[in-house]
């Protein structure tokens, strides 16, 4: 079984975002190679002749409220001036209502882990979530003060969605019903402490640092032919406390092992786990509980934005909130847990 072959992404980020290919190439940017997306976000990959690399440029989707800017030119200027390994963070150039990243590879990881066998995806993958968690670390030492950025977008909008603030979202028949499913499913009390989490998580503290704001592997993008690759970095750059990356990051990850456990059993949950304690290696160090508590709010957050943004499978949604409530009723510790005991 391959990682994705049940799993989905709301925001194309995540495994699971079939492509939808569109025809023509492009004036500026080249030949068309790859197209895909959501309601929300759209990719569309580029080669220029001449040229090396690809070009990834990101727009906004039909859903989107505005269009995707690039993070302010401080943030940018710091982040572009990082010296990382064999992992970069490719940040982009504003171009009308997109962005344009380069790249030296037309694949991000999340569709290699759906179309590769374990043994050929796994350890490209661990090799990449390693380099993912030392250019993370480096990003996360950089100073931040004075910078202003919008909240962190993910767990913004979930937020929102738990205290069932109006949008456009969640007039999709889809996320209503999965509103209803999940407040039915969770209960209350955990509907209560999802929404304390989440305040917690968007508090400012005043002392926060330059954030991705939604590492994963849909952004993730291997060198061709080559060691390395770079994180696509822009529109959710965001500051705050480390824990929302590396939290958000590890949700990714558990989200997709109790996917993997469910189709395919606990041996091959514990394979995948090598993935999360390959990147935690790179970062250095154990994740606080907060990371736990972000991790869970990713998982739900994902899941609500598939709804919103994508449509609706029942058999995922409930994989997903049975793994949000044992969380929840857990303290969000099997979440940092990558042992291989899960």
């Amino acid at each position: 079984m391959t990682a994705g072959e049940r799993t989905h992404s709301g925001q194309e980020d995540r495994p699971g975002q079939a492509d939808r290919p569109e025809r023509g190439d492009h004036p500026e940017h080249g030949r068309l190679v790859t197209a895909y997306g959501t309601r929300f976000t759209r990719t569309s990959v580029f080669r220029r002749a001449g040229e090396p690399g690809y070009r990834w440029v990101r727009s906004g989707g039909p859903s989107r409220a505005a269009p995707l800017r690039t993070p302010p030119p401080e943030a940018l200027d710091a982040i572009a001036g990082l010296r990382t390994g064999a992992l970069r963070f490719s940040v982009p150039r504003q171009d009308a209502d997109t962005l344009v990243h380069r790249a030296e590879g037309p694949t991000a990881l999340a569709k290699l882990l759906m179309n590769r066998h374990p043994k050929e995806s796994y350890p490209l993958a661990r090799t990449l979530l390693k380099e993912l968690g030392a250019a993370l670390r480096q990003l996360h030492r950089l100073p931040a003060r004075g910078i202003r950025t919008p909240p962190h977008p993910g767990i913004h909008r979930l937020a929102r969605w738990l205290a069932g603030a109006p949008s456009a979202h969640t007039e999709e028949p889809t996320a209503r019903h999965l509103y209803e499913t999940a407040r039915e499913q969770l209960g209350d009390g955990r509907w209560k402490t999802l929404g304390e989490w989440c305040a917690a998580a968007l508090a400012d503290d005043g002392e926060g640092v330059l954030l991705h704001g939604n590492p994963g592997s849909g952004v993730l993008v291997p060198a061709e032919g080559g060691p390395g690759g770079v994180l696509l970095t822009g529109e959710d750059v965001t500051v705050g406390p480390a824990f929302l990356d590396t939290g958000w990051l590890l949700g990714e990850l558990a989200e997709l092992r109790a996917v993997i456990r469910s189709k395919g059993g606990p041996e091959a949950a514990r394979a995948w786990s090598s993935l999360g304690r390959a990147f935690l290696e790179g970062y250095g160090g154990a994740p606080p509980v907060a990371a736990g508590r972000v991790a869970v709010l990713g998982v739900l957050a994902h899941v609500r934005d598939y709804c919103a943004f994508v449509g609706w499978d029942a058999w995922w949604v409930s994989v997903a909130l049975a793994l949000v409530r044992e969380e929840i009723d857990g303290s969000a510790e099997g979440v940092l847990e990558w042992s291989g005991a899960l």
